[in-house]
């Protein structure tokens, strides 16, 4: 019996094999970094919201000497223009409805 000789043949191709990734991490990672990017955001929103807006001292009225004064009244000014009020502490930046 005769054999077959082969003349030509090619070997066939490995076919790949793409395994499908998960998205979940990919989602995870984005809502971390928004947590990280809002939250203080947020937090200090909340603070503006509950104490007021932020106001620095601009002058303040006492009586006494320098050293020792007894404060009459504060002026502030902040995102509400100019405010003074009467008090007995001026702190250099205080909250204000």
């Amino acid at each position: 019996m005769k054999q077959a000789k082969v003349i030509y043949c090619r070997r066939p191709k490995k076919r790949r094999v793409y395994k499908r990734k998960s998205l979940l991490p990919f989602f995870v990672l984005i809502l971390l970094r928004l947590g990280l990017i809002l939250t203080p955001i947020i937090y200090a929103g909340l603070y503006i919201f509950e104490h007021g807006t932020p106001h620095m001292l601009w002058e303040y009225q006492y009586y006494g000497s320098p050293s020792h004064p007894n404060i009459t009244s504060c002026t502030y000014i902040g995102f509400n223009g100019v405010i003074s009020f009467p008090a007995n502490e001026c702190p250099f930046i205080d909250f204000i409805d």
